[in-house]
């Protein structure tokens, strides 16, 4: 599997950009957002019944049968489906925390010292935020092993809410940025195959941030400061650490394609697939997670 994973302040709008890419393939073989690659795996996982099911959903909205009908198998697949994947993952959930903490001890012991520092608010995390996310976290680890052990070692895989990006919540934002800990960090997690890294000033970040939270769509990570003048200086040191963890990429001889994001996001994305069809027809630049997992 050969990941490429997304980096940028949170509000930056990675996201928006993510799922443009969706539309922006010439081929399904040309790369795989997560949730593509990981649904296809845990479909391979599915009892028969299951596939069957969906597969008559899939039909029906091709070729629809009475509404009623149609919302009444929909709904129940849809219960099925959420249940059958709950228990794939809490099958293997303890071999994927084992194999990871065997692996890249070094990063499960960071990551997990570093839940909740992302909030400048308080210094006291709540044991609730911090279960939940422990949970958050344990789970993506389930999921990465999962579909790293069924996929194609030759897959080009997108990443989101990616390892690299998970930098974010390992800096104590009360505190002066250390560079030792984003050099530390991006030393011991799963090697990225490449990176997109999202650029843009502090001023147009805070106030992307600003213009979502009228509308009603402010992120935990922004919740707590976005009334206060403490978003601006949030903003300013989460552009220093992405620019640190660019850097620290760079050296590591990761090829990286910095993204600008005062452009439309489907213009972005149009460049991100460029750069994916080109690193990949360059075996020796890219590697898959197979050789990385070591």
């Amino acid at each position: 599997m050969k990941r490429l994973d997304f980096l940028g302040v949170p509000g930056i709008g990675k996201t928006t950009t993510y799922h443009l890419l969706r539309d922006m393939r010439r081929s399904h073989n040309d790369f795989l957002l997560f949730e593509e690659a990981y649904n296809e795996v845990i479909f391979t996982r599915l009892p028969s019944y299951l596939k069957v099911g969906d597969l008559f959903r899939r039909c029906s909205q091709k070729y629809p049968l009475s509404q009623r009908l149609f919302s009444a198998v929909n709904s129940w697949l849809v219960v099925k489906l959420d249940q059958a994947r709950y228990q794939i993952e809490k099958a293997n959930y303890w071999d994927s925390i084992h194999e990871m903490g065997e692996k890249y001890p070094a990063f499960l012991q960071l990551t997990l010292e570093g839940l909740g520092r992302q909030n400048i608010t308080s210094s006291k995390i709540h044991p609730s935020d911090y279960y939940a996310s422990f949970l958050k976290i344990t789970n993506r680890l389930n999921q990465f092993v999962i579909l790293r052990k069924y996929i194609d070692e030759n897959a080009i895989i997108i990443f989101d809410s990616s390892f690299s990006h998970k930098i974010f919540s390992i800096v104590d934002f009360s505190k002066e940025i250390d560079p030792e800990i984003i050099t530390q960090y991006f030393e011991v997690i799963p090697r990225p195959s490449a990176v997109a890294v999202f650029n843009l000033t502090p001023m147009e970040i805070a106030g992307r941030i600003r213009k979502r939270a009228d509308s009603g769509y402010a992120n935990a990570w922004h919740k707590p400061i976005i009334n206060t003048n403490m978003l601006e200086y949030w903003v300013e040191i989460a552009c220093e650490v992405s620019r640190l963890a660019r850097l620290k990429l760079h050296d590591m001889g990761i090829p990286v394609i910095d993204v600008d994001g005062i452009k439309e996001p489907a213009v972005l994305a149009g460049e991100i697939r460029d750069f994916i069809l080109f690193i990949n027809q360059s075996p020796d630049s890219i590697q898959s997670e197979s050789n990385n997992f070591m």
